[in-house]
């Protein structure tokens, strides 16, 4: 019994060591996922030499390089992604439905609380005319969002393949590695010295785009989600106040200023 014990515990203990070396190659979403854990890492460590600009690119660049190179080597699944293969007809019956009552929800939590920051009298006035608005604020928003969302498919793909590499099969592979992900995009957040309203933004689309994932496996609704619940919940007006502030005022209020 002894022996049959120690031969199973040596098999057991081969199998995992195979399959944790079989992850570290450029056709394998161990590695991907690794490389993306590494590079938060190295950013988190930097983050305090970077300007507000710079780590934002940062972050942009960490969420579209690292899932990009994973495509091209054939280590992850656009199908996983939620890129391609995507039942178009039942996505978007449920996926509209879904999108419309979350984002009426967020308008109401929007218009029912205040979410803006208490800026000085001193404010300047906006010089452009009443109604207009300026494309570019809201096209950033946009392209930040869904390179977030990008990142978040990225995770749940990833894992998802890595779950149904292991040796052992799992019952429910997309549930768990869909809310897997979620967990670690949660840390992640929580962990980057983002404001505490922008953490609590982030964190409500996070779990209202896991949903809609789990139900559609939509990247691109999932974006469209992401977008519109970002100008929701923190809107271009209040950027671009945050951005007039004069310097006094804006070194008072750093903690609570957009990035």
């Amino acid at each position: 019994m002894v022996v049959f014990r120690g031969t199973a515990c040596n098999y057991l203990l081969m199998t995992v060591t195979l399959w944790l070396l079989s992850q570290l190659n450029p056709q394998a979403p161990g590695l991907w996922l690794l490389v993306s854990a590494l590079s938060g890492a190295v950013l988190l460590l930097l983050w305090g030499h970077l300007r507000n600009l710079n780590r934002r690119y940062a972050r942009v660049a960490r969420w579209l390089l690292v899932p990009y190179l994973g495509l091209i080597s054939g280590a992850l699944s656009p199908r996983l992604l939620g890129l391609s293969n995507i039942d178009w007809l039942v996505s978007l019956s449920l996926g509209i439905g879904i999108i419309f009552v979350v984002l009426a929800a967020l308008l109401i939590v929007r218009a029912t609380t205040v979410l803006t920051a208490d800026y000085p009298d001193v404010l300047p006035k906006p010089t452009r005319p009443p109604g207009r608005m300026r494309l570019t604020p809201y096209g950033s928003a946009l392209l930040f969002s869904g390179a977030e969302e990008f990142h978040w498919a990225f995770l749940r793909g990833g894992l998802w393949e890595l779950l149904l590499a292991l040796p052992a099969t799992l019952t429910y592979p997309a549930y768990t590695a869909v809310w897997l992900a979620t967990t670690i995009a949660a840390v992640e957040l929580l962990i980057f010295p983002i404001s505490g309203q922008q953490r609590l933004a982030k964190l409500i689309i996070l779990i209202a785009t896991t949903i809609l994932f789990l139900y559609t496996r939509n990247f691109w609704l999932c974006w469209l989600l992401h977008a519109g619940g970002w100008l929701i919940l923190q809107p271009v007006e209040q950027k671009e106040a945050a951005a007039n502030l004069p310097p006094i005022s804006r070194s008072l209020r750093k903690e609570t200023l957009p990035e």
